[in-house]
């Protein structure tokens, strides 16, 4: 192993660096839960159609994976954070939303603060990644795990904590998540993140390059399972609320469906382990599937919301373990690969939501929840596809 990443001597201290960069994961992604929550209010307050607030949000997301794509690489003989607390720093940008005139010439803007808050966010992700391999002495199906689940629960958490802050308080009230970035910039004063090299992975008990998955075929697994959790809760709050919810419940709505993957990220972990990645990918989706199409039909019954978690307990657990089958698959380099299984996927997911949304603002926001189901349900045809393939060359 190469010492150049300088990693922490024990398990516990690599255990502390898991958790920190776990909350700096929850932090980040926090803000990107922030807009589809109060999407209602900034269309009132600045006077924007559907389509154009959709539009805001596909450019965070869209930005915010094609600069994981874009920085991915770079650093790669590093081994000191860099992006890490840049990254931290350019997300509380989007909280000056607050401060900004109440009209629509304020468009613009807003698409500036939302390029910059995803800049922020992208920059994090491959880096902190390259991070989370510098800790060898744990089980890297599991950490990988945790901090993803970071993610999930920093999205679905930001969706929460917005709707209750400007339900209390307008806009203003977001000013309240400049103090976890805080908290996190503190935190990294006090813990010593290292970054691995390419060549730290080199002779990881992983398999063979010639069993592992090709990255391509990955990726075609990984892009219509991230396009069903992109189009959930983008359009949900705003579904609910027009169905006469109340902001905040669109919030928790949110939060239940993410949340739900965080926890089932570590129970289908579990099951990877005993019976193989892509079965239990495709035992996930299925059953998530399932349970996404009842939450559709028994939307306006307000208890539905505990299908809605179990539908992300099955669905939102699915990205973890492709994300674990991209770290050993035959493709570019560690750090290309994981800005394009984190940046280029969500990417092509921004983008669907984006020209969802004048169709939803034609045929209905329901609509975009049916187009959920049907990216998911491409999503187990692939990977049924990917397992003939593997049972066929043996």
């Amino acid at each position: 192993m190469s010492t150049a990443t300088s990693e922490p001597d024990t398990r516990g201290r690599q255990w502390g660096v898991l958790a920190a960069l776990t909350f700096l994961h929850v932090t980040v992604d926090m803000y990107g839960g922030i807009l589809p929550a109060i999407l209602p209010v900034v269309r009132r307050e600045f006077g924007l159609t559907l389509t154009a607030g959709v539009t805001l949000i596909s450019i965070l997301n869209l930005v915010c994976n094609g600069m994981q794509i874009a920085t991915g690489h770079l650093r790669a003989t590093k081994t000191r954070p860099l992006f890490i607390p840049l990254g931290m720093v350019m997300t509380m940008v989007l909280v000056l939303i607050a401060f900004l005139p109440h009209s629509v010439s304020m468009f613009p803007v807003l698409v500036v603060l939302a390029v910059v808050t995803a800049t922020g966010i992208a920059i994090l992700h491959p880096e902190a990644l390259r991070a989370l391999h510098a800790l060898r002495r744990l089980p890297h199906s599991l950490g990988t795990a945790v901090f993803l689940n970071g993610g999930y629960a920093g999205y679905a958490g930001g969706a929460l904590v917005a709707s209750l802050l400007v339900s209390a308080w307008g806009l203003f009230g977001l000013v309240g998540f400049w103090v976890f970035s805080v908290a996190g910039l503190v935190m990294l004063g006090f813990v010593r993140i290292r970054l691995a090299l390419e060549t730290d992975e080199e002779g990881e008990s992983a398999p063979a390059k010639g069993q592992a998955i090709s990255f391509p075929q990955l990726m075609m697994l990984a892009i219509p399972v991230t396009i069903g959790s992109t189009l959930v809760p983008v359009f949900l709050p705003t579904r609910l609320n027009e169905l006469g919810f109340e902001l905040a419940f669109g919030g928790i709505s949110s939060m239940v469906f993410g949340m739900g993957g965080a926890l089932g990220a570590l129970g289908w972990a579990w099951l990877a382990h005993r019976r193989g990645i892509l079965p239990t990918v495709l035992i996930s989706l299925s059953a998530g599937i399932v349970l996404l199409t009842a939450y559709t039909f028994c939307i306006t019954a307000r208890p539905s919301v505990w299908i809605l978690a179990g539908a992300g307990f099955c669905l939102n657990a699915v990205f973890p373990l492709i994300v674990t089958l991209a770290r050993s698959s035959r493709g570019p380099g560690l750090g290309a690969r994981m800005g394009l299984i984190v940046g280029g996927t969500w990417g092509v997911a921004s983008l669907t939501a984006m020209a969802m949304g004048p169709v939803a603002e034609r045929f209905g926001t329901q609509t975009a929840l049916y187009a959920a189901l049907v990216a998911y349900a491409c999503g187990v045809g692939v990977g049924g596809w990917l397992m003939r393939e593997g049972w066929r060359k043996g």
